[in-house]
């Protein structure tokens, strides 16, 4: 399957943290370019990509918000060619969405300083931490945090009498591979910093975690701009950090199934429970069989608007893999 899909796309792609910029998936809509296809599995490979891509641009232009939104956050997560106008109109739109994952992975990709103009903060407080948090970042961009942000990323200003979180990397690690279906490294970053902090946990040097989490976020986001790294780090203590909701919503149960379990559920379940095992199979397979591809390609023809985006993210987040 590898030499077959390196055949028929053009890809380069990194699931780990860093920056975005190297982090390229191209995928040709017009065929000029491609190499003939080894196997008639390629050319089916290559025919669902293809609809994938229509299935995300479509999502991106329609008039759900929230759709648009994941179409758009998705699609910057893939790298895929794009309306780049749209993007960045449907970013800056949902920005203020209710949902925090969703607004939180708006802001992480204003926060990196290449989709134009930066949205104001229109609430008065923050609740949500984590889109508090690339807002915050986003935000330093513009020379000043605005009030309510002002402790987002402030550390405590206490001595450290935090407890230690045992195996602390497993737990990092384990975030990371649950949010890679959505980014490729700093919203993890930020998920962790936020529960650290709350936490009070120290790394085994007795250090606070949060302040090796948020020097990798910035390193991340903004390691060329020394005034925003340096806003940041002058951020006001925060004297009592929330926590987020966002480890309740990145349980999955199904994560814990077997392949063939998963790939079953994708083609026969409906609903939430199919959307679910969609995401399960992103988080779960690194190396992409032809079962898993034809599971999340017939999820592409799904009725339901949000399976079939899911099952286009899923699908060419497969495809990127199985050429690494």
């Amino acid at each position: 399957m590898k030499r077959g899909a390196i055949m028929v796309f053009s890809i380069m792609i990194c699931c780990g943290c860093g920056s975005d910029k190297p982090r390229t998936v191209l995928v040709e809509t017009d065929g000029a370019d491609a190499a003939p296809a080894s196997t008639e599995l390629d050319d089916i490979v290559r025919r669902d990509a293809l609809l994938a891509l229509e299935i995300l641009d479509e999502a991106l232009k329609g008039d759900d918000a929230d759709l648009a939104g994941w179409a758009a956050v998705h699609i910057l997560r893939l790298g895929v060619k794009h309306d780049a106008d749209a993007v960045k109109a449907t970013l800056a739109g949902c920005v203020y969405r209710a949902d925090p994952m969703l607004a939180g992975l708006c802001w992480r990709w204003f926060a990196t300083g290449n989709y134009g103009d930066v949205p104001g903060w229109k609430k008065r407080a923050r609740s949500e931490p984590i889109p508090a948090v690339m807002a915050a970042v986003a935000l330093a961009r513009g020379g000043k945090i605005p009030t309510p942000l002002a402790d987002a990323l402030g550390l405590s200003e206490e001595p450290v009498r935090g407890s230690k979180q045992e195996r602390q990397e497993d737990r990092e690690a384990a975030t990371l591979a649950l949010i890679a279906p959505y980014d490729n490294g700093p919203l993890a970053l930020a998920v962790s910093f936020v529960e650290s902090r709350r936490n009070g946990w120290v790394d085994e040097d007795g250090k606070q975690s949060a302040v090796r989490l948020r020097t990798r976020l910035l390193d991340a986001l903004a390691r060329e701009d020394v005034e925003v790294v340096r806003a940041i780090e002058n951020s006001k203590p925060s004297a009592n950090p929330p926590s987020t909701r966002l480890n309740d919503r990145l349980k999955i149960g199904l994560i814990v199934q077997p392949p063939k379990m998963i790939r079953k559920i994708v083609l026969e379940g409906s609903g939430s429970l199919r959307v679910e095992a969609l995401r399960a199979m992103a988080i779960t397979v690194d190396d992409p069989v032809a079962g898993d591809f034809g599971a999340a390609a017939a999820a592409l023809h799904s009725e339901d608007p949000l399976t079939r985006v899911e099952a286009a993210r899923t699908f060419l987040l497969l495809a990127a893999r199985a050429t690494e």
